[in-house]
């Protein structure tokens, strides 16, 4: 046990409880353990291109609606990606 085990969820900033809520209070407690006094964003799923590419080949036979919203991104965007790859 450390001194981290002691805080509660209570005594956490919101975006802590936030991450508590979607992660767990363990993993939050890791992230401060190891990751304390580090800013970062988490990007939305069109930050990750090859992902992209990679998951529309992978669903070509599936209306470009149905992918784009499994992807979280438009179909403009998706459009946009296809035509890069050509």
């Amino acid at each position: 046990m450390d001194v981290y085990d002691l805080i509660k969820i209570d005594e956490v900033t919101p975006d802590m409880r936030l991450l508590a809520d979607v992660c767990g209070e363990e993993a939050m407690r890791q992230i401060l353990r190891h990751l304390g006094g580090t800013q970062f964003y988490i990007p939305k799923m069109s930050k990750f291109d090859s992902f992209v590419i990679r998951f529309y080949k992978q669903n070509k036979d599936k209306p470009l609606k149905y992918t784009a919203i499994q992807l979280g991104v438009s179909e403009q965007y998706l459009r946009n990606k296809i035509a890069d790859m050509k």
